[in-house]
């Protein structure tokens, strides 16, 4: 993969809850729901491709199916996913991690709800992180810039 291209996000700045090193994030939102993406278990790198979402978008157009429907759609995704550039595979239940300590931050307080992983909307992104996309033209690196 060639290096990707850079995306500068104003952001704030986060303590590591294990560290206390001062961690540089942003988040995107996903106004369209279901949107299907995932964080890489050895890494900060987000997996959010386009067609993954065409594809849960066409499931939801008619009725509102099943979280096991989705799930199961949501691992199909993850086979066809490629390695996180910056290390580790794509991950359902990963999450973000503090860049100094590697340690995962516990995903909604450490509880596994299926709903709130489908249907989440805040797409967090560390400073240096890979978003990859469908292809190199949608694979960008986020540059976090501090707003205070």
């Amino acid at each position: 993969m060639k290096k990707p291209q850079q995306v500068v996000r104003d952001g704030w700045n986060l303590e590591c809850i294990f560290c206390k090193e001062a961690i540089r994030y942003t988040y995107l939102v996903n106004w369209l729901l279901p949107a299907p993406f995932f964080y890489s278990d050895k890494s900060n790198d987000v997996l959010l491709r386009k067609s993954d979402e065409l594809v849960a978008q066409k499931l939801c157009e008619n009725n509102k199916p099943e979280l096991t429907e989705l799930e199961k759609l949501w691992h199909v995704f993850l086979e066809s996913a490629p390695p996180a550039p910056n290390g580790g595979h794509f991950s359902f239940w990963s999450n973000v991690k503090c860049p100094f300590c590697k340690k995962e931050f516990p995903y909604n307080n450490g509880i596994r709800d299926l709903n709130v992983r489908i249907y989440e909307s805040k797409i967090v992104l560390i400073d240096g992180a890979i978003v990859v996309g469908d292809d190199n033209k949608e694979t960008w690196q986020i540059k976090v810039n501090l707003t205070h």
